[in-house]
């Protein structure tokens, strides 16, 4: 085997992660570890670059070879508790940052680590123990935009909107760039009913990310909500025109009726002419086929009943002809309604749920005003 300058070899490594060619890193941290098996930094470099390419058992058996070239590596457990994280594992995540943070109590990213495995758990214990790790991550690194995106994240986990919102904005002041700051931003936005706004979010991060995957995803979630809200408007349309037929005169109905179908093209199109570029390539397509054409199928629907409402308004049909009709577009329109409202009465409940025993009496979390390192 060829002599390995292994300083140097380290040192690429490190570059070329963090300059997105974690596999180029991972060849040249094969040979290290082929010349020093025991390497204990090599090893954990190895690590962090299959936490990259997301091949989590690897990067889980990198971190166990670490500890057990240095079982006192803070780093070393700190890694295998992400990998476990990762790999669904959860309670071995929270017994590896537990032992990171018994290693080094006054390093802020084992919190920060053991917060995000915490946060998966669903018993109020788990979000006190995942809010306490953030706060204390907070206490250490004031100035550390990572940690200001962990207790937002463990915020909007928990449902406190605006606070979480507070959180990204610091980590944003800290560090513009911070895709995870703008990523979970823009799912706040999106959880607080700003479609539009978290479209735009996710667009920003999607084009500064061309490669992850993840983030073109977002905008395909924000698109398909925005045209849910437009499918929706459309059945209450319809529901408002058979109201109208059936307690108005024939011909004023149907000149009523007209004149919302105008109004819901009208509005729709101005809406959708105003998305971002992203977001109205998404908007009508859906998230798969079938999804496109159920929601092709209910615009044309409600577009073509409306036609027909008009229709017979025009020609004067008696009331009685659009009992039927209104029962079956009223049973729709209160199960899409089911649709919207749950989520956001879960969010309440659970914030209810959690807010007195995560933050204690006074039921609001703490907040850490960001500050810039020391030169």
């Amino acid at each position: 085997m060829p002599d390995v300058d292994v300083a140097s070899d380290l040192k690429r490594a490190d570059a070329l992660r963090e300059l997105g060619r974690a596999v180029d890193a991972i060849e040249i941290l094969g040979r290290v570890v082929a010349s020093e098996p025991a390497n204990h930094q090599a090893l954990c470099q190895l690590a962090q670059c299959h936490n990259a390419t997301k091949d989590y058992p690897t990067m889980l058996r990198a971190a166990n070879r670490a500890i057990a070239a240095n079982p006192h590596s803070e780093w070393a457990h700190r890694l295998r508790s992400l990998a476990l994280h990762n790999m669904r594992r959860h309670p071995e995540a929270v017994a590896a940052a537990r032992r990171s943070i018994e290693l080094a109590p006054n390093a802020w990213r084992p919190h920060m680590i053991l917060a995000d495995a915490a946060l998966v758990g669903t018993k109020p214990s788990d979000k006190k123990m995942a809010y306490e790790a953030a706060l204390r991550a907070l206490q250490i690194a004031p100035h550390a935009a990572d940690a200001h995106v962990t207790m937002g994240r463990v915020l909007l986990n928990i449902g406190e909107l605006r606070h979480a919102r507070r959180y990204f904005a610091h980590a944003l002041a800290l560090d513009p760039s911070n895709a995870a700051a703008l990523t979970n931003l823009a799912v706040t936005d999106l959880r607080g009913g700003k479609v539009v706004a978290a479209g735009r979010g996710f667009g920003a991060v999607a084009a500064a990310n061309p490669t992850e995957d993840m983030y073109a995803r977002n905008v395909g979630a924000s698109a398909f909500v925005w045209m849910q809200s437009a499918l929706d408007a459309g059945v209450v349309i319809v529901v408002t025109a058979l109201v109208v037929a059936m307690v108005v005169p024939p011909l004023t109905g149907a000149l009523v009726t007209l004149a919302l179908l105008v109004a819901y093209v009208t509005v729709g199109t101005i809406a959708y002419r105003r998305l971002p570029a992203p977001m109205r390539r998404l908007a009508l397509r859906g998230r798969s086929p079938m999804v496109t054409r159920v929601n092709v199928g209910v615009t044309a629907g409600v577009l073509a009943f409306g036609l027909w409402i008009a229709a017979t308004e025009a020609f004067g049909s008696p009331p009685a002809t659009y009992i039927a009709p209104l029962l079956l577009w009223s049973l729709a329109l209160l199960w899409r309604l089911r649709i919207r409202v749950e989520p956001r009465l879960h969010q309440t409940r659970q914030r209810r749920r959690y807010r007195a025993e995560v933050f204690g009496v006074g039921g609001q979390p703490s907040i850490v005003t960001p500050r810039r390192p020391l030169d």
